[in-house]
């Protein structure tokens, strides 16, 4: 769990440096593409490591938490996911940009970790 900590972290930090660089190069709408698409990613690992821990961890959880995280995870966070890829004040490909960071962000923690 703290590799996944340190992650966001990370994506939580460049994001400060990121979404106002990409708002005064590729303009306001890509900008909230990318913050979204960052939020997204962030919202969705820290629903599945929630899954995941309340399903296979040493106390499990009733079946009503885990529900719950389900519907938060599934339904509505596909269809923030959506709202945003699709919307007019959003840019599908800074969508698609600040989602693919975390992906970047898991691999530089992951060389960090093996580095140390």
């Amino acid at each position: 769990m703290e590799f996944l900590r340190r992650t966001v972290r990370l994506i939580a930090w460049s994001s400060l440096f990121l979404v106002p660089g990409t708002a005064a190069v590729w303009g306001p709408r890509a900008a909230v593409g990318v913050a979204g698409g960052m939020s997204w990613a962030v919202a969705n690992a820290w629903a599945l490591s929630g899954l995941v821990h309340a399903s296979l961890g040493e106390a499990r959880s009733p079946w009503w938490a885990r529900a719950g995280l389900w519907i938060l995870k599934v339904p509505l966070l596909y269809a923030v996911g959506a709202v945003l890829a699709v919307s007019p004040w959003s840019s599908p490909v800074g969508f698609l940009a600040g989602f693919s960071l975390w992906f970047v962000g898991l691999v530089a923690s992951a060389l960090r970790e093996a580095a140390a």
